[in-house]
């Protein structure tokens, strides 16, 4: 069995403008070390996955960036997509890279951009033998420790140690429905980390999303030919949703580290204050609970709760609470300051 890692980078960030960009985005950005969100990503992975098994998806407008901060990988390894539509649709070019590789693999599959310390490797190791010796695709789920609504759920009951069957995958809840999770038990949060065979999610591929898959093999069958063309006609879609939620193959494994998918400028906010990396230069005078990310020196006075970002172009000024938000800036801009974006 060989153990690959196909990293999703592909995604825009749009919460964390204006310093994320569609050439810049969220995961070529270093938050909370000198190194990005992708550097750290796959130096977590080399420690157990040569880099010739590691592969990045991303997009025509993020790949020169991509290929500059992780030279240790070879060319042949990065996969662009034409188009952005969304994870299914990548994890089936990661499954078809990998099986031209490897017929005797396992993949896990993870966002480029979450941040995680601890025991990722043992977590890993444990579900990839799972997966390979049983027909299964395992997810990773992590331990909830408040009544969070930025997250979705999982629901799984305990079938051998250390690994669950999942009864179900939960949206993005209420408050009040998170705390009900939370003095239940049994829900979990959900990582978007998976690990399987790629023959076991090929064939529900097959199963599920059969149109997809169709066209996956045309492709497959055309040496590699009309990617743009595949992609203009096939559907934007979730693996959540295009098969996890449908698959009665999934289990899950609880992260032996800890995890935060850093979704927001106020989770940077947060996760900033327990860290010794800072990127602010200046002042806080009768201020509370402020972050600032600036190249210039900042002076914040009588303020609280505020995320104050600032780059060359663009100057952000948001309350915490509404740091979720953010995005919606960028889809307010894209007619009117297309620059910006």
């Amino acid at each position: 069995m060989k153990l690959y890692a196909v990293i999703m980078a592909g995604g825009l960030g749009t919460r964390f403008w204006p310093l994320s960009r569609q050439t810049v985005p969220k995961q070529t950005l270093a938050l909370f070390s000198e190194k990005t969100l992708i550097q750290e990503t796959v130096d977590r992975v080399h420690t157990f996955i040569p880099r010739e098994q590691i592969i990045i998806i991303t997009n025509q407008f993020q790949i020169a960036l991509l290929r500059s901060q992780l030279p240790v990988l070879p060319s042949e390894n990065f996969i662009v997509e034409p188009y952005a539509k969304n994870t299914a649709p990548a994890i089936a070019l990661g499954c078809l890279q990998v099986v031209s590789k490897n017929t005797d693999a396992v993949i896990v599959v993870l966002p480029a951009d979450h941040l995680i310390t601890g025991a990722f490797e043992k977590t890993i190791t444990a579900a990839a033998q799972f997966a390979y010796t049983h027909e299964s695709i395992v997810t990773v789920g992590v331990v909830p420790s408040r009544p969070e609504t930025g997250y979705g759920y999982i629901y799984a009951d305990r079938v051998e140690e250390n690994f669950f069957k999942v009864k179900s995958f939960k949206e993005k809840p209420t408050l009040e429905t998170a705390k009900k999770y939370l003095q239940e038990g049994n829900h979990y949060w959900n990582a978007g980390i998976f690990v399987f065979r790629p023959e076991v999610m090929i064939a529900e591929f097959k199963k599920f999303l059969p149109k997809m898959f169709s066209l996956f093999q045309e492709y497959v069958d055309s040496n590699a030919a009309h990617l743009t063309t595949l992609y203009s006609v096939i559907d934007a879609i979730s693996i959540d949703y295009g098969i996890m939620e449908k698959s009665s193959l999934v289990y899950m494994t609880p992260a032996e580290f800890s995890w935060n998918d850093v979704g927001s400028w106020e989770e940077v906010a947060l996760l900033n204050k327990k860290d010794a990396y800072s990127q602010f230069d200046g002042l806080f005078i009768d201020s509370t609970n402020c972050y600032v990310n600036a190249k210039k020196f900042v002076a914040v006075v009588g303020c609280s709760n505020l995320i104050i970002v600032d780059t060359p172009d663009a100057l952000l000024v948001c309350e915490q609470s509404h740091a979720q938000d953010v995005k919606k800036v960028v889809e307010k801009i894209k007619g009117t300051h297309k620059e910006l974006l």
